[in-house]
Formats: C-alpha cells, structure tokens, sequence
C-alpha cells in the first residue's frame, strides 16, 4: 500500500476532514497527503506544521514528550498539527470544517498518527 492510501485509510474517521498533510520536520517535507485537491493544495500545511513545530523539543528530546499538538480555530474550519511519539521526525496536519466537536477531531487525529506511525512504510524517508 502507498503512504498515500495508508493516511487516507488512517484519517478516514477524522470528522469533516477537508485535507491533511503528513510532512517530515524539521524541513517541513511533505511526504504524502490525504483530501480535496492536488498535492499542491496540501504543501501549505506542511511549511505551517514545520513552523509550529520548529519551537518544540528537539527531536533527540521529543520521544520524552507524550505529544505535541497546536489545534487553531477559525469560524470556518479547524486545523490540527500533531507530531509524531514513535517518530519524532513526522508531523501530521489536518484540515477540516468547524462542525464536528473539537475533542472528537483531536483525539481521532491523535489516533490517525498513531496508526499511520504503526501501519506506513517509512524506511525510504530513513525513520
């Protein structure tokens, strides 16, 4: 399966889910997607993952941490940016509209990670 179905299937119960974007930090690399649109549509979210993330504990530090998250709110649409536990060096951020609850979309963004860090095949990114 290719990273991208492996998020598609992982972000799939992510309610209102618009896109997302799983990107590699500190570069802010975007190495696959989910969602409307093309792939060009998903690399803002990427560079704003890495720049939210840019201020976290270095990646040497971060397996300590139980996550980082930055969840912004908009009258339109919720974006969630999550870093990776097992791989400290993945960010995931989602887009989706502003209907669904807020700890239902974070805790079920929480578990997409989890399940893509489980699931995909990261070894051509050497994680």
């Amino acid at each position: 399966m290719n990273l991208d179905a492996c998020i598609a299937r992982a972000c799939e119960p992510v309610p209102g889910l618009v896109r997302g974007a799983l990107a590699l930090l500190p570069e802010g690399l975007l190495i696959g997607s989910v969602g409307e649109g093309n792939v060009f549509e998903s690399e803002p979210l990427a560079r704003s993952a890495a720049r939210c993330l840019a201020q976290a504990p270095p990646l040497d530090q971060a397996r300590a941490q139980p996550f980082v998250e930055h969840v912004f709110v908009s009258p339109y649409e919720l974006v969630v940016i999550l870093r990776g536990q097992r791989y400290p060096q993945l960010a995931l951020a989602l887009t989706c509209n502003n209907g669904p609850n807020l700890t239902f979309v974070l805790s079920l963004s929480r578990m997409a990670l989890h399940s893509i860090e489980a699931t995909a095949d990261l070894a051509l990114w050497e994680l």
